[in-house]
């Protein structure tokens, strides 16, 4: 690489999500879908599923708008 050549960013579904959650059990850190508390949903334009998601039994706290909370009693990729 040339001292002129830049490093493409790389794209944020290929991000390691852990790097996203901040602290596990805390509320929703910077990248993280505020819909959810107890760990971190990537906040994304595209649907997440509870394998690209930071922790298990989160709290549903707003809309599950990645339909992650299967039997609707507010716990989202119960574990």
């Amino acid at each position: 690489m040339t001292d002129h050549e830049v490093d493409p960013l790389p794209c944020p579904r290929h991000v390691g999500y852990a790097i996203l959650s901040g602290a596990v059990g805390s509320t929703a850190g910077e990248g993280c879908n505020d819909n959810y508390a107890g760990g971190c949903v990537p906040d994304t334009g595209y649907d997440v599923d509870c394998v690209d998601v930071s922790g298990s039994d989160l709290d549903v706290v707003g809309t599950d708008v990645d339909g992650l909370d299967r039997d609707g009693d507010g716990i989202a990729c119960e574990g």
